[in-house]
């Protein structure tokens, strides 16, 4: 007899309403439009806080000028949790990747195909690979539960809870 049933898997863990990509594959797939801004971090009450703008030209503050990075932030369907949730992009290679997709005349728009990003190494050697899978309609379980969550990205740049309504 064993310990565990012989089916058992170890669950993948999860990061609540935002993707965390983990060592290995990630499958996901955009299910909507992505909001655009810059991001950097300030202490706030004695804890780090993001703080988001939609352009560079409203950080005013030089300091935090110099610390913003760019980000993507969209909803997307994770195979790996079966969930709706919210990845924010501040990879540049990430970027770079999914741009060169959308420009490219047989991929175009990735709402229209998975993506399987492959996260290798720790810390700063850490690097990312996207590939496009073979296109086909987004899951009817993912169509249903994005219309229910009615996330608000917009809420990303007050520091707001995008889950809330």
């Amino acid at each position: 007899m064993n310990f565990l049933p012989n089916d058992y898997e170890l669950p993948k863990a999860t990061s609540g309403g935002y993707v965390k990509l983990q060592k290995g594959d990630t499958i996901l797939r955009f299910l909507g439009d992505p909001i655009t801004g810059y991001e950097w971090w300030e202490s706030m009450h004695g804890t780090e806080k993001p703080v988001r703008c939609k352009d560079m030209r409203d950080i005013g503050d030089s300091q935090a000028t110099q610390k913003a990075k760019h980000f993507w932030a969209c909803c997307v369907w994770n195979y790996d949790n079966n969930a709706v949730q919210i990845w924010q992009i501040n990879q540049r290679t990430i970027q770079d990747q999914i741009y060169g997709l959308i420009n490219d005349p047989d991929w175009g728009n990735p709402r229209n195909y998975d993506l399987r990003i492959n996260r290798v190494g720790e810390a700063l050697e850490t690097k990312y690979k996207v590939t496009p899978k073979p296109k086909k309609d987004v899951p009817e379980a993912a169509k249903f539960e994005f219309e229910l969550k009615e996330i608000n990205l917009e809420k990303l740049y007050t520091g707001e809870d995008p889950f809330e309504l």
